[in-house]
């Protein structure tokens, strides 16, 4: 049984495809994989930042449930930090600063008695 190269398509299409497109898409190609690769990167830095902030948050919030005070602002930062390798080669920083209102709800309605706003 005697092969015919002609009969596969990988082979039929580099046939049919002059030399200097094959060499353009080997200079295009890194190319665009480093760019998907480092938006893939960006994306994952967001993410964190993302986490760190939703901890901030909950931490945040378990703070302000067991506060005894009448009334405060809690407050909290973070920052993150990468170095970034892709195209260009950057450090990439976020400062995260989250507030979040404490207050005891039943010493409010107690005080809003005593002072007779509560009536």
């Amino acid at each position: 049984m005697k092969v015919r190269w002609g009969h596969f398509p990988g082979i039929r299409f580099l046939n049919s495809r002059r030399g200097s497109e094959i060499v353009e898409a080997a200079v295009v190609m890194p190319l665009v994989i480093l760019a998907v690769l480092s938006m893939i990167l960006l994306q994952v830095f967001f993410y964190q930042c993302l986490l760190v902030q939703v901890r901030l948050h909950e931490d945040l919030t378990d703070r302000a449930v067991h506060s005894r005070k009448l009334f405060c602002v809690e407050r909290a930062s973070a920052s993150r930090g990468e170095n970034m390798q892709g195209i260009t080669h950057i450090r990439m920083t976020r400062e995260h600063r989250v507030s979040c209102y404490a207050f005891c709800g039943a010493d409010l309605v107690r005080t809003g008695e005593v002072t007779g706003l509560g009536k």
